[in-house]
């Protein structure tokens, strides 16, 4: 396979991949705001009942609501956390095809530090939210 051809073919991945993380990253906010605007409002509907009006009916409706809000909300960071995993995978693979032709051309030390500096080792992550990288540190 031409490296031109794998080149494009990263690229185009990576883009796709980086447009699903849009996608999937947007809704978040828009529902936990949308959650948080609904409970507001219920709270206010169930402010103005007496202690004798809450019915079994008006506590599972509030019990339900919360619980599809909440499942609703993981689910979604659930896979928008899987989209960061591929794009992490897919970059480490082009890195080492990267470095391997490189390596393959070897021209002197200079290359090779190189590609030690560039490589993006993540050497801690706090729930793929804050990454400290290799050439970060150094």
């Amino acid at each position: 396979m031409p490296s031109r051809l794998l080149v494009s073919q990263y690229f185009t991945i990576l883009n796709i991949v980086d447009m699903l993380q849009k996608i999937f990253s947007e809704p978040i906010f828009v529902m936990i705001l949308m959650n948080f605007l609904h409970m507001f409002s219920m709270l206010s509907y169930f402010i103005s009942f007496f202690k004798h009006q809450f019915t079994v009916v008006v506590i599972g409706e509030v019990v339900v609501v919360i619980a599809t809000a909440t499942l609703s909300t993981v689910v979604i960071i659930i896979f928008a956390s899987r989209m960061t995993d591929t794009n992490q995978s897919i970059k480490k693979m082009f890195q080492t095809y990267k470095e391997s032709r490189i390596l393959a051309s070897y021209k002197g030390d200079g290359v090779v530090f190189e590609l030690a500096i560039e490589r993006e080792n993540v050497l801690l992550s706090a729930c793929d939210t804050v990454s400290f990288r290799k050439s970060l540190i150094l």
